[in-house]
């Protein structure tokens, strides 16, 4: 079978590429396997025409490749909104869809690319399936957390929406000044030089306050009515496929919130290399030192900052029994902001709190090893993240806040606890009694579920493709 994904730049290690970029793998070994992606996240922009370039980002790949160079489109899209639906890619798409002729179209990731292309591979009488794993359909920011860094519940109020996307507060680099940057290093680093010497020390932090609302008026017209049509064109477009995969339950209820059926819709988890590969989970628990620890990505979003706030409102008596251990590469003015924070606490859990960095995938055995429970306090409405799968599949219980996919996975009191959205207290009490009963940890560990290998998955989704799976 020829299948054509769509996704992110493979080359890219996290989020949905750790998921797409196996799956094109898997999926090579029986079929022939197309993957497109956007050079807005690789910006490989040059002065030359829009075009698909054969690339090859995975030695002895059975994948063919093909990135996207020179799109109109940005990784931070707000001030060309309308590009998001246009009809810009038509024709280029048209040409691959000819040469290559997929029998399915597999979108995962959309960005850099417009949903047009839907439509046009629908009058080609070609089967569509988007699997929803994050909400740029509904919101161009994707992880609908609003401009003062609230949990966002999706474009209920457009008026809202265009005071978050406003074009005022994102402006894109142009092609010009990419290519410059990459082409021409010196000039750039001379220009962020002369840039870093004007920035005012004040404003070199991140905002950590969650009750933060600074910003409260920037709605703009033609900005509302790019949005409300964006909105509108995409759930059409969204209908009109022939199945919608959501990774987590939450994905469909809010889906269909905004209109698209929900007879489009099934919810399908997906698996994992990490299931594939268990790690022995080998550390003994020693409850006068209880390791509670984050793996991930260390930015605003995945909220590590609440969990460290939750930390340090602990009795010093609870610190005192405790380790709070940070694994991830780390946005560096995030994580300025973190450690200014703990530095102006009177407690002593300074010395508890630990950054270790950037770590690569053979060091979750080790890494795992050090930690008792896993803590993933997102903001934003993570559909299903892979720290999921990569602490389940290290024996490592989960404390998470009880939105997005997080109850597919997590029951309270059964192999993790869940505690309310962005609340640092609910966060600080579940911390809590994890010191007092460090038993409850062993009992967590039991309860685990076995998690879907790659595989797995992949069988189930020749199934789809062949119409021969039963939901």
């Amino acid at each position: 079978m020829k299948i054509l994904i769509i996704g992110d730049w493979p080359g890219f290690f996290g989020g949905v590429t750790n998921y797409t970029r196996p799956l094109a793998e898997e999926l090579a070994k029986e079929n022939e396997v197309f993957y497109i992606y956007s050079c807005t996240r690789t910006e490989n922009y040059d002065f030359g025409p829009m075009r698909f370039k054969s690339q090859n980002p995975i030695n002895n790949s059975k994948v063919n490749y093909f990135e996207l160079i020179n799109p109109p489109t940005r990784y931070v899209n707000y001030s060309k909104l309308f590009l998001d639906t246009d009809k810009w890619l038509n024709k280029l798409f048209i040409e691959f869809i000819n040469k290559y002729q997929p029998e399915i179209i597999h979108i995962h990731e959309i960005f850099g690319f417009t949903s047009q292309i839907i439509e046009v591979a629908k009058k080609k009488n070609i089967k569509v399936i988007v699997t929803v794993h994050e909400y740029w359909w509904l919101c161009p920011h994707r992880v609908m957390v609003d401009l003062n860094k609230k949990i966002c519940d999706g474009p209920s109020d457009i008026n809202k929406c265009s005071n978050c996307v406003n074009k005022i507060n994102y402006r894109p680099q142009s092609k010009f000044k990419i290519v410059v940057r990459k082409k021409i290093k010196f000039v750039h680093q001379f220009y962020l030089r002369f840039l870093k010497s004007k920035i005012k020390p004040e404003i070199n932090t991140v905002n950590l306050d969650y009750e933060n609302n600074l910003i409260k008026d920037l709605s703009n017209t033609s900005i509302y009515k790019n949005l409300k049509n964006r909105l509108k064109e995409n759930i059409k477009y969204l209908n009109s496929v022939d199945l919608i995969i959501g990774v987590s339950s939450n994905v469909k209820e809010i889906l269909t919130q905004y209109g698209v059926k929900q007879d489009k819709i099934i919810v399908n988890h997906i698996g994992s290399l990490i299931a594939n590969n268990k790690i022995e989970h080998s550390k003994k628990i020693d409850p006068n030192n209880i390791i509670f620890g984050f793996i991930g990505g260390v930015g605003y979003y995945k909220g590590v900052h609440q969990m460290v706030e939750a930390y340090l409102m602990l009795p010093i008596e609870y610190q005192n029994r405790s380790k709070l251990y940070i694994y991830g590469k780390a946005d560096e003015l995030y994580k300025k902001s973190i450690e200014e924070m703990i530095t102006k606490h009177d407690s002593k859990a300074k010395s508890s709190i630990s950054f270790f960095g950037s770590f690569k995938p053979d060091d979750l055995t080790d890494i795992t090893n050090t930690i008792d429970i896993s803590i993933l306090p997102s903001l934003c409405a993570d559909t299903a993240p892979q720290t999921i799968f990569e602490s389940f599949n290290a024996g490592l219980p989960i404390i998470a806040p009880s939105i997005g996919g997080f109850p597919d996975f997590i029951t309270n009191q059964l192999n993790g606890l869940l505690y309310e959205k962005a609340s640092v207290y609910d966060l600080m009490i579940k911390i809590k009694l994890i010191i007092d009963q460090p038993e409850l940890i062993d009992k967590f560990k039991t309860n685990i579920i076995e998690t879907k290998t790659l595989e797995e998955n992949t069988r189930e989704l020749m199934k789809i493709y062949k119409n021969e799976f039963i939901f």
